[in-house]
């Protein structure tokens, strides 16, 4: 009924679709019942309350943001409730949410008795010859795993189902990570049957994986259960929960950063806060 009463003709109502779709899952959803047992489990209330508002697509902006020009030059419309997600002057804040979820993947493969290493240059891997990506020196991948069928590259990405680049695949569940997903592998994969495997994880800003990115949790939750001690069942529902809040917090970052950049044109003599807050009166 809800997917129905949604205008497709228009931008709006596509909008709205992707995010409905996206959020339409399991993973997307862990979050709000986390209990706080560990720091990788704890959202700030800032933060828990950019999640609820972004799931919920309410807008973020102040009451008076509609007409500013921000920093990326667009100027801000009413129905602007996400900018912050595709907003091209946040590159350090976007960074910083892709190292966040890189992280906690090479956790997951940790707690799973995976060996793991970042970055690595994918000239020196067997197979790179036959990728686009190994033709550049400079080339790496996000994480280097060491699983039983050989080694692994993987590459995160966080994409924004509602962004224009997504709109049309995200009329169906999951279409925006397969495009994604679907443009790493062109890039990355190799054609060397003896070469590395590649697989993109990629994460909708609204927290549902794709499908390689679920294939990969499970391989490393049956290394994990391998040795009979581990739940599997367990195992993947705690790195989905993790990896959920670690969306989040990074969703919190653009969000607050994106506030900032608005701060910056709104009026004048424009002041950031203190990179390191003190207590002393200068």
């Amino acid at each position: 009924m809800l997917l129905a009463s949604f205008d497709v003709d228009s931008e709006a109502g596509l909008r709205d679709l992707a995010r409905l779709r996206s959020c339409a899952c399991r993973p997307a959803s862990l979050w709000l019942d986390a209990l706080p047992t560990s720091s990788a489990l704890q959202l700030s209330d800032a933060d828990f309350v950019s999640a609820m508002r972004h799931r919920l697509g309410l807008t973020h902006m102040p009451a008076n943001a509609p007409g500013v020009r921000c920093s990326c030059g667009r100027y801000m419309e009413p129905g602007d409730s996400d900018h912050a997600m595709t907003c091209k002057s946040l590159s350090g804040a976007m960074t910083l949410r892709h190292d966040i979820l890189k992280e906690t993947w090479r956790r997951i493969a940790h707690r799973a008795g995976v060996a793991s290493t970042v970055e690595p240059a994918l000239r020196a891997l067997p197979g790179a010859h036959a990728a686009a990506a190994g033709a550049r020196p400079e080339s790496r991948g996000d994480l280097l795993l060491v699983l039983p069928g050989g080694l692994t590259v993987a590459d995160v990405s966080v994409i924004h189902p509602a962004a224009a680049t997504y709109l049309q695949a995200a009329r169906t569940a999951g279409g925006a990570a397969a495009v994604r997903d679907q443009a790493k592998r062109a890039h990355y994969q190799s054609a060397d049957p003896n070469g590395y495997a590649f697989t993109p994880l990629s994460t909708e800003t609204f927290g549902r994986l794709g499908k390689p990115a679920m294939e990969l949790l499970n391989s490393l939750a049956t290394e994990a259960t391998a040795g009979g001690v581990v739940c599997k069942d367990g195992f993947v529902t705690n790195a989905l929960r993790e990896l959920s809040v670690s969306l989040c917090r990074g969703n919190g970052v653009l969000h607050r950063r994106c506030l900032g950049h608005l701060a910056r044109v709104s009026g004048h003599a424009f002041r950031a806060g203190m990179p390191f807050p003190t207590a002393d009166v200068p």
